[in-house]
């Protein structure tokens, strides 16, 4: 009797202490909605702010045509992406329109775009916030735009 006590107790301590593991991610791109729109809270860790005049950067994934797009603060760009697996990105060529504007929205874009180019995984942090990711580390992070009818 004193085993199966030992065992319970053990059993019941190890499942109650187990590490709250952060389960961001484990929603899919898709489950997101299919018209979803995002837009660009944080990049490299720099908060973004975008002036009254300033064309703000989005993300929006089409997840049954495999395609990509949005607007890179000057441009609007697009491509094709699939998502091997939950949590894992794989981006086709991104290419964008040529038009000029001024600065410093031409080095947001410039930024902006290398940076999705190295984009390998995304999550779906806790507070609804999605993460794009470069080898585990968040370098993108936008929000859900909410619809306006």
């Amino acid at each position: 009797m004193k085993k199966f006590l030992f065992v319970l107790c053990a059993t019941m301590l190890f499942v109650c202490c187990k590490s709250t593991k952060n389960t961001a991610g484990t929603v899919s791109l898709e489950s997101q909605g299919p018209n979803a729109v995002w837009t660009l809270k944080t990049m490299k860790n720099k908060i973004m702010a975008f002036g009254e005049n300033d064309r703000i950067v989005t993300i929006s994934f089409n997840a049954e045509a495999g395609q990509v797009g949005g607007c890179s603060g000057c441009n609007t760009y697009f491509g094709g992406y699939s998502e091997p697996k939950l949590g894992k990105l794989e981006f086709q060529p991104i290419m964008a329109t040529k038009m000029a504007c001024p600065q410093p929205m031409m080095d947001t874009e410039r930024t902006f775009l290398s940076t999705l180019r190295k984009v390998n995984g995304y999550q779906i942090a806790e507070d609804g916030l999605l993460q794009l990711l470069q080898d585990e580390t968040v370098v993108l992070t936008f929000e859900k735009q909410e619809k306006t009818e």
